[in-house]
């Protein structure tokens, strides 16, 4: 706020009068200009200090607005991190979910495999069983001098029964080798979507 003008001097008087005024303690005019002064410093201090709030006002304005447009950028990242998460997550069920039928579908598969190798195996035993009869017969008939072609028939399908038990064997080894790797999958997939749902 600028400074009042100072008041006009009395009229009436010259400097001598003035003078003389100011020499006098309680002259009405010395008490005036005494007054009229310290108005005039009031002025300007007030001036100095509605400036200077007026100052603060502004720096904590633009602070405000600052803070706020601060806020808005990490809402917008976090609003962003989330809707990645959640894409993530999403991802992870749809591929926990096709692992679960896959690994359903291998299961049955693989029941059914195993079905198949009791079948074998029990075609297998009852091979054995019927090439131990023949085995026991030619040996009661003097076997190798009698029927040197029934020996080897004999032979052959030992051979053959060896064989077709280690790949039944081998058919199912593979088959639970292929059961614990999809289970293993599905479990390494379970546990990667805990660690997101859990946080940094």
């Amino acid at each position: 706020m600028p400074p009042k003008p100072r008041t006009a001097p009395l009229k009436g008087g010259g400097k001598s009068k003035r003078a003389a005024d100011d020499q006098a303690e309680d002259s009405p005019t010395k008490r005036i200009r005494t007054i009229l002064d310290e108005v005039d410093a009031k002025d300007q201090t007030s001036g100095k200090q509605q400036s200077r709030m007026q100052h603060d006002i502004d720096t904590l304005s633009d602070a405000v607005k600052q803070h706020k447009e601060e806020k808005a950028v990490m809402q917008k990242r976090m609003d962003d991190m989330e809707k990645a998460k959640n894409k993530k997550i999403a991802e992870l069920e749809a591929e926990i979910d096709k692992a679960a039928k896959d690994n359903f579908a291998w299961k049955n598969t693989v029941h059914e495999t195993k079905a198949e190798n009791e079948k074998q195996k029990a075609v297998i035993h009852k091979q054995k069983a019927e090439t131990q009869e023949l085995q026991d017969q030619l040996k009661a008939k003097g076997g190798e001098n009698e029927s040197n072609k029934a020996w080897r028939a004999l032979w052959e399908r030992y051979f053959r029964e060896e064989r077709d038990e280690k790949d039944q064997l081998k058919r199912q080894l593979e088959t639970e080798r292929g059961e614990n790797r999809e289970s293993n999958k599905a479990s390494g997939k379970l546990r990667q979507i805990e660690k997101i749902m859990k946080g940094p």
